[in-house]
């Protein structure tokens, strides 16, 4: 098998993975990556490989950096903490994952992800400037 199949099967597993650890469909995936679902499934299921802006945008998402994606190790395993949060814990295991989010708050965490720092701040900024009634 030649290094770029592997590769991609990888990110394919990966961010499969990462999804459905996050408890996010992928219709939100491609929502805020601003893509068809299918092109999406496409990625997943290794058919196509996403380019390096949406590699990285989907390193932003599932809270690991680009190698986490593309690296050969066994890829980590997302995990509640004691406060609920979905979190990346290196196992061989993979535990059941809960998610009290709702659909839209799944949506407004994938959107904030992939913002760079000055759209963070700017956003933050309009949360605390918007009128509380």
């Amino acid at each position: 098998m030649n290094k770029k199949k592997k590769r991609n099967e990888n990110l394919a597993q990966r961010i499969k993975r990462f999804r459905d650890g996050f408890g996010f469909t992928q219709q939100q995936i491609a929502d805020a990556l601003n893509i068809d679902r299918s092109t999406y499934s496409y990625y997943e299921s290794g058919k196509t490989e996403p380019n390096y802006e949406i590699i990285q945008k989907l390193a932003n998402i599932y809270h690991t950096d680009f190698n986490g994606l593309l690296s050969d190790e066994e890829p980590p395993t997302v995990v509640q903490d004691p406060r609920g949060n979905s979190v990346l814990q290196k196992s061989t295991e993979t535990p059941v994952v809960t998610n009290t989010l709702s659909d839209e708050e799944k949506a407004l965490i994938i959107k904030i992800r992939i913002l760079n720092k000055e759209e963070k701040k700017n956003l933050f900024k309009c949360i605390e400037d918007f009128p509380r009634g």
